[in-house]
């Protein structure tokens, strides 16, 4: 299979090197021409873009059957002020890409399964016990990021059809090279 991977972060790279042993051709994005070395090591073929330029998402998805939106960003820390979580640079990144990518799909016959990788703050009454699949969805959320989340899941959704699976996992805390326990400590 050819599979595109948008976005490729720690647990994406881990993924690539996984379906690379397993026989199929892997192509990755990133948005940063600097790491098109680093992520060569790993990947069949790099991609630098970003999510919502329709035109270049076409091109990259027109031969692929699977695509796995893994892309992240829009928190970081900031020096006396602890982490901070930019809501516009969330929105570029998640609800930008996922508006692109059902652009891009309702034109393309390739793509057979859509993998999106969301996070835990989905959910409604996190802080108040165990996480279950049933438990809904925090639709009403104060948190501009998470409100980005579950608008992005929603998107993402929209590509399911009879020809075309629509997974989402949603990933609690990772934790590792560009992302580390500094990041969650409010200073």
């Amino acid at each position: 299979m050819k599979i595109a991977v948008i976005g490729c972060g720690l647990v994406e790279m881990e993924a690539a090197r996984h379906l690379k042993r397993a026989g199929h051709e892997v192509t990755g994005t990133t948005t940063r021409e600097s790491r098109v070395e680093e992520l060569s090591r790993v990947l069949d073929h790099v991609a630098v873009l970003r999510g919502s330029d329709s035109d270049e998402l076409a091109r990259l998805l027109e031969d692929k059957d699977v695509v796995i939106v893994t892309v992240s960003g829009g928190m970081f820390a900031q020096a006396g002020k602890g982490t901070v979580r930019a809501p516009d640079l969330y929105k570029s990144i998640y609800i930008d890409t996922a508006t692109s990518l059902n652009n891009v799909l309702a034109k393309n016959a390739s793509i057979k399964q859509v993998i999106y990788t969301s996070a835990e703050t989905v959910y409604a009454g996190i802080d108040n016990g165990p996480i279950v699949e049933n438990i809904k969805l925090h639709e009403q959320s104060k948190d501009p990021a998470t409100a980005i989340f579950v608008e992005t899941e929603r998107l993402v959704a929209q590509a399911r059809s009879p020809d075309r699976k629509v997974y989402i996992l949603r990933l609690a805390i990772v934790y590792g090279m560009r992302f580390c326990m500094e990041l969650m400590i409010d200073h």
